[in-house]
């Protein structure tokens, strides 16, 4: 316990020591609001039929952000590790604290303290934000999803955070984290979804599965919230296992 406490404290220097971890920070928390105000903020309930509007879902356009903050957040976790790589401290960083599996832990668990209150953080204004534009313009009425979306969020980018580090860890690249990210969380579901089975399958894609908890419960295509947290939860594990496989079997510096 004393050598993973530690290890944290050592994560939580650097982390903090950075300017990459500012430099999310402030990303993400501009792509949270700056996209969902863009997006209530030109809703324009003239535009919509009768049957747009009843299925209008004003926690889901309010949450808009989500979608490129994810990406923001699983490049975070993958630049605390591909960062070491690529400078070589990695071998300093194993010199403080040879056991790679409380080196991993601890790098897991300092990325969860800074990613979930972030993360509660910027979907709680975007909420706020959107939602009092919408309501000015009549679409905020029935505001089904909001404790769901509230609690599952930042969940689900914290998911993905993990998923970026495990990501950082396999492939020990920025560029090749980068590649993978944007291929896994955007790429895939665009292929699965040209295929006639696409609500079928992409329902259990990872990116798909953690946007249960912003879509009204029951659309098409989509699990429930808890079933998708569960499955993306699963996703995170078996790549973080590979992760810890990976950082134990290879050398630091190949």
């Amino acid at each position: 316990m004393n050598a993973l406490a530690s290890a944290a404290h050592g994560e939580w220097t650097k982390v903090r020591a950075v300017r990459s971890t500012w430099a999310a920070v402030g990303a993400f928390l501009i792509v949270m609001v700056g996209v969902g105000l863009a997006v209530t903020a030109t809703a324009d309930p003239a535009n919509l039929t009768v049957g747009e509007r009843a299925a209008y879902h004003p926690v889901s356009q309010a949450m808009s952000g989500v979608f490129l903050g994810q990406i923001v957040l699983s490049l975070l976790g993958a630049l605390m590790v591909t960062t070491e790589f690529t400078s070589g401290s990695i071998t300093t960083t194993l010199l403080a604290v040879p056991r790679r599996g409380i080196l991993l832990l601890s790098k897991s668990l300092v990325l969860v303290a800074v990613v979930l209150p972030l993360a509660i953080l910027g979907t709680g204004s975007a909420l706020l934000v959107g939602l009092q534009i919408l309501t000015s313009k009549g679409l905020g009425v029935g505001r089904t999803g909001i404790v769901t979306a509230a609690l599952g969020a930042p969940l689900y980018l914290t998911l993905t955070a993990l998923l970026g580090l495990s990501l950082g860890v396999i492939l020990r690249s920025t560029a090749g984290a980068v590649f993978a990210l944007t291929g896994l969380l955007f790429l895939v579901p665009v292929l699965v979804g040209l295929l006639p089975a696409a609500d079928a399958i992409g329902r259990w894609l990872p990116a798909q599965a953690g946007q249960a908890v912003l879509v009204p419960k029951g659309t098409s295509g989509y699990l429930t919230p808890g079933a998708g947290l569960l499955v993306l939860g699963l996703y995170t594990a078996v790549l973080t296992l590979a992760a810890v496989q990976s950082f134990r079997l290879r050398d630091a510096r190949t």
